[in-house]
């Protein structure tokens, strides 16, 4: 009994010992491993940094390619480049650079889809309008004005060039959608806060209605477009052709060409039409004064001299000069007479031929004139001469 006490004495004696021993080696080895898991805590903190780097890079250059790509219109290359740079980052990741690079992959679909023909063109057009979608669903308005703005107006064209390849009503439904999405763009967006955008929108809308038939806003907002960029000749031309054949507003026809002949004195296409334009405002006098120069220039090409001769006649007629009209009458007949047999004219005289049956001043001549420049529509040459009569009926 006694043994076993003094037994059980050193042993309680020695436990404390050995535990403080054990303890002592623990901590020591915790230190140890928590030093160690410093050490790849910092490696791998680095190795993220690098990776995060890495990563950036690797985008930047996939989206780098595709601009280089896209500038030189090989797009199907760009579309493959967004597309990668697409997969080394996410909507939850980077929601904004995700977004950015959707608009990218947008654009390349609808640069494809303009170059192409069905089925290919209504695959990549759709695929270009789900792609500016997307975007906008991380784009807010209130956070992302400029990106949101230009989403819309991109969106829009992309939108316009659906409509008027589908047709029909379902392609007039997507013109709708087009006009509106650039309305809320030009909402939101002056021409001095982000020239680009408001253009685009502004062009986009005008070309939404002209493809709408509603002409007269068509019209408005390119004469608004002109204004900032008085050269813009797509803008030009296809306004002068609404006011002019499809509007019937002479007036603004001729004060557009007016501005336009300011800034281009040498733009012979707009002087030719220039002449038409004096005609249906019934400046009549002035369009001979300006004929007189335009016929000398040796460079005009004769789908564009015979029109002219053809206002000059009307003009001299209408002033009364009858035997100058009979002279430069035979003299349009025999141009048109030493041309070859499928000569025709590529003018189109809606505009003069809704001036003359309106003018209560060309009242005496307008069935005359009505057929002079109804025939100058015919296919060939055959069928001009045979609607055109040799001379001015002398009762004029």
């Amino acid at each position: 009994m006694d043994m076993n006490k003094g037994d059980h004495s050193e042993i309680g004696e020695f436990i404390p010992i050995e535990t403080s021993r054990y303890q002592q080696n623990f901590e020591a080895t915790g230190d140890l491993l928590n030093e160690a898991a410093d050490e790849k805590a910092k490696k791998l903190d680095k190795i993220r940094k690098d990776v995060e780097k890495l990563t950036e890079e690797t985008i930047n250059s996939f989206r780098l390619a595709g601009d280089v790509y896209s500038n030189n219109c090989f797009f199907d290359r760009a579309l493959a480049a967004y597309k990668r740079a697409l997969e080394y980052t996410s909507e939850k990741l980077d929601p904004h650079l995700w977004a950015a690079i959707i608009t990218q992959i947008g654009k390349a679909y609808y640069e494809l889809g303009i170059r192409s023909e069905e089925p290919e063109l209504s695959y990549y057009l759709s695929a270009a309008v789900d792609s500016y979608q997307q975007a906008l669903k991380i784009q807010e308005r209130e956070e992302l004005l400029q990106d949101w703005a230009r989403t819309w107006s991109q969106l829009g064209g992309i939108l316009r060039e659906q409509g008027i390849r589908l047709g029909g009503e379902e392609g007039r439904q997507l013109l709708t959608k087009a006009v509106a999405a650039c309305q809320q763009v030009l909402e939101v967006q002056t021409l001095k806060a982000f020239p680009w955008i408001w253009t685009q929108a502004q062009q986009n809308l005008a070309y939404a209605y002209l493809a709408l038939g509603e002409w007269l806003k068509a019209a408005t907002y390119l004469s608004q477009l002109l204004q900032i960029y008085p050269d813009n000749e797509e803008a030009y031309y296809t306004a002068i052709l609404l006011y002019h054949e499809r509007l019937f507003a002479f007036e603004e026809a001729f004060l557009l060409s007016q501005k336009w002949l300011d800034l281009h004195p040498d733009d012979l296409e707009s002087q030719s039409q220039f002449v038409e334009q004096n005609f249906t405002t019934s400046r009549f006098a002035e369009s001979i004064e300006y004929l007189t120069v335009l016929l000398m220039n040796p460079v005009l090409e004769i789908q564009v001299r015979v029109p002219l001769q053809a206002f000059e006649v009307a003009a001299l007629l209408i002033l009364d000069l009858n035997k100058s009209a009979t002279e430069k009458f035979r003299s349009l007949y025999r141009t048109i007479a030493s041309q070859s047999e499928n000569f025709s004219l590529e003018w189109t005289f809606i505009g003069t031929k809704h001036f003359i049956a309106q003018s209560k001043q060309l009242l005496s001549y307008r069935s005359w004139l009505l057929n002079l420049f109804t025939a100058l529509e015919e296919k060939n040459r055959e069928a001009i001469l045979i609607h055109l009569k040799e001379d001015i009926p002398a009762h004029f």
